[in-house]
Parts: structure tokens; sequence; C-alpha cells
């Protein structure tokens, strides 16, 4: 694993740190979701994405304890793996290649169209979708410091697109719409208990940031202090754009549209605003994309380790071209134009979400096995009351989506599938002992 990654000599490591931690979060599927949650809540809106954040930096705290406590825990993997054994570990694994599925496919298709709607007409969006993805897949097979550093252009573009944005709806007032507050009273009188939890998943990804991370970092974890302030920014970020929105947009249309942050950009800066939120989906994507193919890679080989088979790194970036193709196989097939896709990327990260709520629950019970554990009663409150949270949150995201038998039957085949792997492993080590 040590060979797959790079050494920390510069800032420039924590920096990649960052920009693979937030590569989900502003992806033009986060942006679609968050002009809608606004639409519908308007300023408390805000406090809930707040609140939302603040659960993130419990989590990464809990994360960086337990890294503090055991340097080995140094992947969501590991830590699972240490907290239930070799049968659940394997979960934070394919929640990720079921998000690579679903999500990518989305974001792949909204570039397409986004491109062909606003920068070349010709162009056939599914040519550039499909472009696209023979693009990030090749990206792969270059050497590892070239695929960890192409990401910072990757997010680094629509970070610094956002920030135009925002800037500009801030310091114009031409453009401004007259704002009504008593719409928003009624449609938060009118949404479901599920969009007050919707934040929970504008803040999925941080633990991309472990692509790029080091055992080294026992003594002076800073990368975590990276991954926190990756969620503090995105907080900042998705506060001031819900207030641009809000200013630019009225709130019946944010809620109406599948585009929301494509008509706030054109209303706050005209057609340069729709170019420039044009690069910021595209690039967006190929920073999700990337980012999810990328610990794909590294976590096959880490995969390969915990199952004590050989460490194969020309396996381990193959192994990226099955989904590859599967999301080649979706796109061609029609899945990307039909309603379902948008569900199964919703329960893509609902599932994801539940494995951060498995990190909590994995931090109370090494906590509880600590020596020290009289001294830390506080950050193990801190945990139940985030595992409660999460919980919650997973619990109303599922059953009140409106496909939510769908949902429920996703999630269900995802989470059996997930333990196959670390059933065959047990019956393999029970097996091995038995010959013995």
């Amino acid at each position: 694993m040590d060979k797959q990654v790079i050494k920390q000599k510069t800032g420039i490591d924590s920096f990649l740190v960052f920009v693979f931690g937030v590569a989900i979060m502003i992806s033009s599927d986060t942006l679609a979701v968050l002009g809608t949650f606004f639409g519908k809540t308007g300023n408390i809106g805000f406090i809930l994405i707040v609140f939302s954040a603040i659960i993130y930096l419990a989590l990464l705290s809990q994360c960086k304890q337990l890294f503090i406590l055991s340097p080995v825990r140094f992947s969501d993997i590991e830590i699972l793996k240490s907290a239930f054994g070799i049968l659940p570990a394997m979960f934070p694994f394919f929640v990720k290649m079921i998000a690579i599925v679903f999500l990518s496919t989305g974001l792949l298709v909204s570039s397409g169209f986004v491109f062909n709607e606003v920068f070349l007409y010709w162009f056939p969006n599914f040519g550039f979708a499909f472009v696209l993805l023979g693009l990030l897949l090749s990206l792969q097979f270059l050497p590892n410091k070239v695929v960890f550093y192409l990401q910072i252009g990757f997010a680094g573009i629509p970070i610094l697109g956002f920030l135009i944005l925002i800037i500009a709806g801030i310091i114009q007032t031409d453009q401004l719409i007259q704002f009504n507050p008593e719409s928003i009273a009624y449609s938060i009188n009118n949404v479901g208990l599920d969009t007050f939890f919707m934040p929970l998943l504008f803040f999925i990804g941080f633990d991309l940031g472990f692509t790029v991370w080091i055992k080294s970092d026992q003594k002076h974890p800073g990368k975590f202090n990276v991954l926190s302030t990756a969620v503090i920014f995105m907080c900042i970020l998705f506060v001031l754009w819900g207030y641009v929105s809000l200013k630019y947009v009225p709130a019946e249309k944010l809620i109406n549209t599948s585009i929301p942050h494509m008509i706030a950009a054109k209303n706050i800066l005209g057609d340069p605003g729709r170019f420039i939120m044009g690069i910021i989906v595209i690039s967006g994507s190929l920073a999700a994309i990337h980012a999810l193919f990328t610990i794909i890679s590294k976590q096959s080989s880490l995969l390969l380790k915990i199952a004590r088979l050989p460490e194969n790194t020309k396996v381990a970036k193959i192994f990226i071209i099955f989904p590859a193709l599967i999301i080649a196989g979706m796109m061609a097939g029609g899945m990307a134009g039909e309603e379902e896709l948008e569900t199964f990327i919703r329960a893509s990260l609902i599932l994801w979400l539940t494995s951060y709520a498995m990190i909590s629950l994995s931090h109370i019970i090494i906590l509880s096995q600590s020596p020290q554990r009289h001294q830390r009663a506080w950050p193990k409150k801190i945990s139940i009351m985030c595992l409660l949270i999460l919980g919650t949150g997973i619990l109303i995201l599922t059953i009140m989506d409106d496909n939510s038998m769908l949902i429920l039957k996703f999630l269900g085949g995802a989470l059996f599938i997930s333990f196959i792997p670390g059933v065959l492993l047990m019956l393999r080590d029970k097996m091995t002992e038995r010959l013995k």
C-alpha cells in the first residue's frame, strides 16, 4: 500500500487530501439537491446545513481518535475490521462500488447534457459522456503521482467557479428578485420530514480523502484537521450559495426545476454565469468520478491485503474496468434517462451514510474496550448522539422517500451482497484451520 501513495513532504499533500475530500460535495448532483433544498426550507436551511456540518466534524473527531489509539486504522475499512472483524469490513468498499456505478452514471449524463446545451449544440450528449468515461478510466493507468495531482485541477476549477458566482451574486444588485418570505413559509409547511435530514447527504464523501492517507501520520494526524477544514469550507460555500440562490431565484422555481444551479448562475451573471456553471458541472463531475475510481483502485489493493492474498498493483488497477463497463452498459441501455436512476443514487448515498453510522458504532465499541474508557466518557457520549442522529436520518430518508420500497429493496440487496466476501473468507479460514 505504501508504494501506491504519495509521501507527505510538502503542504501540497494536505491540499490533495482536501480536494479528494470535497470531490462528491462539489458534484452537480449535490448542487441540484442543494438548490431544491433551499427552495423548500429557505432561511431554516442555513441552520440545518451548519448542524449537519457539526455532525460530520464529530465523525471526523471519532476517526482521529481511533487513529491515535491505533495507527493501523488509517481507513474506514480497517476501522470496521478492528471493531467488528472481517465480516462487515468489506462494507465501505462495496458502498463506494455501488456509488461509483449509479452516481457516476448520473454525473456523466448530466455533464453530457450541459456540454450539449451550453457549449456545443451539435455534439451528442451521450457521446460526450462516453468520452469522459473513457478519459477517466484511462487516467487510472497513469503513474499514481499524476493520478493524485490531476484531482487538484478537477476540484479546484469548480471551487473557483463557485467563488466567482457567489462574489458576483453578493456584490451586484441589478438582478435581484423580490424575496417573498410567505412562499418560503408555505413550502416549509408542506415538505416532508426527510427534507430536514437531507443536508446529511451533502457532506458525504469526506472519506475519499483517505485515498492519499499514509501511516506515517501516526504522531501528527494533521490530515484529519485538513478534512475538518474541508467540511467547514464546504459548509460556508453551501450557505453562501443558498443565500445567493434565494436572492436571484424565486423559491417556487428552485423547487420545481431539476437544474436550480444553472438557473441561479444565469440569473446572477447572465450567459457568462451559465457558461461558468457549465464548467463547474463538468469539472465537478470529473472530480467526483476520478476520486471514486482512485479510491476503488487503492482499496482493492487494501482488500487483497486484508484477505491475505498477494498484493498486485496491476490487478487493483484493472479491477476498476468492471464498474466502468457497468456504467457504459447503463448509459447505452437507456438507464440514464430513467427516473429509477435518481432513486438509486439517493439509495447509494443513504448506504454511504450507513457506513458512517457504522464508524460511530465502531468508535463506541473500541472506546468501551479501551483501558482508559472512564477517561473517555464524553467522546463516547458524543459518538452515541452522533449515531442516533445518523440512524434517525437514515430511517427518515428511507421510509419517507416517494420510492421507499425500492430503496429498502436496494439497501437490503446491497447489504446482503457486501457481506458475502466476508463470509467466504471466514469459511476459507475455517477450512484452512481444519486442514492443518
